[in-house]
């Protein structure tokens, strides 16, 4: 009787320690569970300098985000949110890794992939933590008060290409630069940032500043969506790039189709209306101003340019059309 007692003794202790140390182990996942947003959030902020400016220490940042984004993966497990271009992107930077292997020059496109990893990352962490109502207005808030940043910054760290806009030139003259001689993936140290890339960073963000301008759901969101893109009109228009403002266009189109999915239908209508008009008509004469940001003649310009390069590209497309000729090695 007393042994029988003191084995069911020993066997009730045991299960209490083994319970014990399950409750410990359930807690510590709740907390890393809980802290896991702060920890993606400090990572980043660790890593996207030493991907954005690469130097011996962006190995740490490569170690940082694949530890981050696997702790998201086991600590998720079924909650996990998932995106329809989870696959897409995925496969995108492993083809761009592949590439690696026929580059001619490692360094410069190890530089180009930091880029790509770094977008990857913070695309799968917004899709994961943004998931409160209020998280979605912070994330509003902050893509609008970025849109006005790179504004502001763009004004003082410009390269403008003077020439695409006369009438502009006694602002250009009086703009101060203040940001130069940033390094570029290519290796390159120009006098500050070229305006396309300025244009096609604030194109991004300005249709979506004006789509909350205009919503009626919160009035304070809509003053500064206004604040943001007022901000942005005269950047976007000093940066003279046309590319930029056919996005801005494309933004304009793609919200409106989204808003309303019936206009989707009149697409192909327009686009038919369009060419029967060049058949009778002919193509038209291109504006006067569009012909002084081509230097003055369209055959010399910069679209005479652009469509050599395109066929160049092409040509290069078919020639490797798995592994492309090395990441960031076409030099435009």
């Amino acid at each position: 009787m007393t042994a029988g007692t003191g084995e069911d003794r020993a066997d009730t202790g045991a299960k209490g320690t083994g319970t014990d140390q399950g409750f410990r182990l359930a807690g510590a996942v709740a907390r890393a569970h809980t802290l896991l947003p702060l920890a993606e959030l400090v990572g980043l902020v660790v890593a996207a300098p030493l991907l954005l400016f690469p130097n011996p220490y962006s190995i740490i940042a490569l170690l940082l985000l694949p530890s981050l984004w696997l702790a998201r993966i086991l600590l998720r497990g079924r909650e996990l949110r998932r995106s329809a271009a989870d696959w897409p992107l995925l496969v995108l930077l492993l083809m761009t890794c592949v590439s690696l292997f026929v580059s001619a020059d490692l360094g410069r496109s190890l530089t180009r992939l930091y880029g790509l990893i770094l977008g990857f990352y913070v695309f799968t962490a917004v899709i994961e933590h943004i998931r409160s109502p209020e998280a979605v207005r912070a994330l509003t808030l902050g893509l609008l008060l970025s849109g006005g940043e790179i504004a502001l910054v763009g004004l003082v760290g410009t390269q403008w290409a003077t020439e695409k806009l006369p009438f502009l030139a006694p602002i250009y003259e009086r703009l101060p630069r203040i940001v130069d001689a940033l390094p570029s993936p290519s290796g390159r140290i120009p006098r500050g940032v070229h305006p396309n890339e300025v244009g096609a960073m604030l194109a991004l963000v300005f249709p979506f500043a004006i789509a909350v301008a205009v919503s009626r759901r919160r009035e304070q969101h809509a003053a500064v969506g206004l604040g943001s893109a007022l901000v942005m009109a005269p950047v976007l228009l000093l940066t003279a790039s046309r590319s930029a403002w056919l996005g801005i266009v494309a933004g304009f189109a793609g919200l409106a189709f989204f808003h309303r999915p019936r206009l989707l239908r009149l697409l192909p209508l327009g686009i038919a209306v369009a060419a029967f008009a060049m058949w009778l008509f002919g193509t038209p004469e291109p504006p006067g101003w569009l012909v002084t940001m081509e230097g003055g003649s369209l055959e010399s310009g910069t679209s005479m340019w652009r469509t050599y390069i395109w066929s160049h590209a092409w040509t290069m497309l078919l020639d490797h059309p798995l592994t492309g000729v090395g990441l960031n090695m076409f030099q435009a």
